[in-house]
């Protein structure tokens, strides 16, 4: 018989199937009015109602064809029912989240109280979607995590929730969606210093004649790198002529073995193509994976060069130049998140 509370509308034997433990997870059915009302009957039965239909789906259809008040909060009594398995409480915070309504918020933000790592990762999910100030405040209080993941989720939902209700941001907000970046020095070597640095190279230079007009050091980490250009290519004015004629290895980023040391070795590798509207430029590693991708445009009097990192996984970077008849002028730009940077080994507390 039919599991129904007293004066609900008990299932149709369509959805008694498609609610059924065992029955199908694909596809969005699209339940009658009254489907639809018996429906929020057996999520209003609360945790026990699991135990013979499959009622994370129920919330599901109940969510996806009557995202209101009412469907919000009887989801909301699953969410904070402690009984209630954490997959379920978890999938009840993900569909709040799709419920643009103000009990789906507020929901959401009393229920990071003493939550798990887990259970804060799906609620700060979908606090990013309706949150409103009250859930901003109670994020910003939340106690230090050791997650990684979830410490960028925070930043991540509260900023999101600043923005939509046009709040005044603060540098937390904007650096979690719109990271500034911290600018790297580049310099443009004297020749007598790259000359010093082309002496201290050690093993292969892939074939590369260096000029040691055409040399630029930065520094990464405690390691000191200089870009090393190609003797074919000339200084300035011929430049992106001479890029434009074929396909070239066009430089070298040599890396000093260690800290104060004179000896160097090649650490990426600079390639060159023409193309129709530019030059496509790209940095790969030594075994052949692409660092920075980009294009130097040629512009009324010179050219613009500007380079992303392309790797996955790698540290945002962004390099941008000019090249006019004064030479190249190199830009360097890293975006640091401490939040979602993962040393190798790590178990996040937060991972799903």
């Amino acid at each position: 018989m039919p599991d129904h509370i007293a004066g609900s509308t008990p299932l149709t034997p369509r959805f008694e199937r498609v609610l059924a433990l065992d029955g199908p997870w694909f596809g969005r059915p699209k339940p009658t009015r009254d489907e639809l009302e018996a429906i929020h009957g057996l999520i209003a039965q609360g945790v026990s109602a699991a135990e013979r239909y499959n009622l994370a789906r129920a919330m599901a259809i109940a969510a996806d064809n009557s995202p209101t008040p009412e469907t919000a909060s009887l989801i909301a009594r699953i969410l904070v029912d402690e009984r209630a398995d954490l997959a379920l409480r978890r999938q009840a915070a993900s569909l709040l989240g799709e419920i643009p309504v103000r009990i789906s918020g507020k929901a959401l933000a009393e229920a990071l109280v003493g939550s798990s790592p887990v259970f804060e990762a799906a609620l700060l999910g979908a606090l990013a979607k309706v949150g409103e100030g009250e859930a901003a405040k109670a994020i910003a209080a939340r106690p230090p995590t050791a997650s990684k993941r979830l410490a960028r989720l925070r930043e991540f939902a509260r900023a999101m929730i600043l923005y939509r209700d046009g709040r005044e941001a603060d540098e937390r907000a904007d650096n979690a969606l719109l990271p500034i970046g911290q600018d790297v020095a580049v310099r443009h070597e004297p020749a007598a210093e790259v000359t010093k640095v082309v002496a201290g190279l050690r093993g292969s230079t892939f074939g590369v004649r260096i000029d040691p007009t055409l040399g630029y050091a930065f520094q990464c980490g405690s390691a000191r790198h200089v870009v090393l250009l190609s003797a074919d290519l000339p200084a300035s004015r011929g430049l992106l002529s001479a890029l434009s004629e074929r396909r070239r290895i066009a430089g070298i980023v040599a890396m000093q073995d260690e800290r104060g040391s004179a000896t160097y070795v090649v650490h990426r590798v600079i390639v060159t193509r023409p193309e129709r509207d530019g030059i496509a430029v790209a940095v790969l590693s030594t075994g052949g994976e692409v660092e920075l991708r980009g294009k130097l445009v040629p512009q009324d009097k010179g050219a613009t060069l500007s380079l992303r990192s392309h790797a996955a996984g790698r540290r945002p970077t962004e390099v941008e130049g000019v090249v006019s008849d004064q030479g190249l002028v190199l830009r360097a730009r890293v975006f640091l998140d401490e939040a979602s940077a993962k040393r190798s080994g790590d178990i996040d507390p937060a991972a799903a």
